[in-house]
């Protein structure tokens, strides 16, 4: 409900405390002032960047396979072709039936 619950004075409580609350410090970056963000920024952005630079070029590398994979099959295809004779030619060397 956003109520204020309660204060803690850090010097009157146990070490495992102490402990607890200083990974609040790590945890904003707020042990080194305003560098320590900055430095804590960066490295917290990083991981993003490297998600999005991998991606990238894990689809350009995979859009190269693929117009390599279609470069050969078009190759196939015109070979195939060009071993079909055409009906022109099919058509010289068949003799015609008769009609009666």
């Amino acid at each position: 409900t956003g109520d204020y619950q309660s204060k803690t004075d850090i010097r009157s409580v146990g070490i495992l405390h102490v402990i607890v609350d200083s990974f609040r410090q790590l945890h904003f970056g707020t042990f080194g002032g305003l560098l320590s963000r900055i430095i804590w920024f960066v490295v917290g952005i990083i991981p993003a960047i490297l998600t999005v630079t991998g991606l990238y070029m894990w689809f350009k590398r995979r859009k190269a396979k693929q117009a390599k994979k279609n470069k050969i099959a078009k190759r196939l295809q015109e070979r195939k072709h060009a071993e079909q004779p055409n009906q022109e030619s099919i058509d010289e060397h068949t003799e015609k039936p008769a009609l009666t």
